[in-house]
């Protein structure tokens, strides 16, 4: 694998004309781009420069390469955004019991809200009769389900487990 740092180097120094400034918008010295496009030449085996009393200017070899620098250069940048919010996104299957009717216990409006705010949970939805989600909640198969109960009645869950909505 080719120095990512090198290839940097030769992109900014493509794009400014000039070590100086390249140097400037990598925030390194001089002479430290100077040694990376060495180096990035060496490993190439190519001239990509050519210098000029107004700076440095691409060899046609440099303009073939420096297309595929930068798409290389971007591919990197995405792959390092993918991983740092792959800590903060919620993602896997969330198992939903469902009983009686969508509309009744508005399903449409929780899973709609739900896929806004997390897209990357996938659904896995399972009609029953309302005492079958409750034991399959009770027996972890399920993760969230909808059931009817009476007001007080123990059901075998934790309270931490336990969100509870009453209609009229």
């Amino acid at each position: 694998m080719r120095d990512l740092r090198a290839l940097r180097a030769f992109v900014f120094v493509a794009r400014e004309g000039s070590v100086s400034r390249a140097a400037d918008s990598l925030h390194l010295t001089q002479p430290a781009v100077s040694l990376k496009l060495k180096q990035f030449q060496e490993q190439v085996g190519c001239t990509l420069f050519l210098r000029h009393p107004q700076g440095l200017s691409l060899t046609p070899n440099g303009h073939a390469l420096l297309s595929a620098a930068e798409k290389a250069l971007a591919a990197v940048d995405a792959f390092d955004m993918a991983a740092r919010t792959l800590h903060s996104t919620v993602r896997g299957k969330l198992r939903i019991g469902t009983i009686v009717d969508p509309e009744f216990i508005r399903l449409g409006a929780f899973l709609q809200r739900l896929v806004a705010s997390a897209p990357q949970i996938e659904t896995e939805l399972h009609h029953g009769m309302s005492g079958t989600v409750l034991e399959r909640l009770q027996r972890q198969e399920l993760d969230i389900g909808f059931f009817l109960t009476r007001q007080g009645k123990s059901l075998g869950l934790s309270k931490k487990r336990l969100i509870s909505m009453a209609w009229n």
